[in-house]
């Protein structure tokens, strides 16, 4: 097989996430190209129009037309329940792992990487907040974002 599908876009048009050994990109099988080329380490879809991507194995997020929508500059990015354009991102290049969350919106970290823990405590988007051993603080988007950004 040359071929190997990982998951289907639910929008409305027929794309697949394809990899050939271990590459991926998003075919589009009703305009018969690659909306996203086939150059990833790995690919997985988000939210709407949004992918998790693998490049030189830092990661990053790209729309379904590859526009880069964060930087490819993190060891890993984990999404937020109920808060679609928030992430929590962590560098490991650190001799700690340090965690913190970028926002999508404002292009920017509004809890910066400083903490070995980020954890959605409930659904008025407040974090739990650890550095080592010790919880540091509760902390909610809104301390650390404008109106205009949330």
């Amino acid at each position: 097989m040359i071929f190997s599908a990982r998951t289907y876009n639910s929008t409305g048009t027929k794309q697949y996430i394809l990899g050939i050994e271990k590459t991926f990109g998003l075919y589009n099988v009703e305009e018969e190209s690659w909306d996203i080329p086939i150059m990833y380490e790995s690919l997985s879809h988000l939210n709407k129009n949004l992918y998790l991507a693998k490049l030189n194995n830092q990661q990053g997020i790209i729309d379904a037309s590859n526009n880069i929508a964060m930087d490819f500059k993190w060891s890993r990015i984990g999404s937020i329940s109920g808060l679609e354009n928030y992430f929590i991102v962590a560098n490991y290049a650190q001799p700690v792992q340090l965690s913190g969350v970028y926002s999508l919106t404002g292009k920017k970290l509004i809890i910066p990487c400083n903490y070995s823990r980020i954890e959605k405590i409930n659904s008025e988007n407040y974090f739990l907040v650890t550095k080592g051993l010790e919880t540091v603080s509760y902390t909610h988007l809104r301390a650390h974002e404008t109106e205009a950004d949330l």
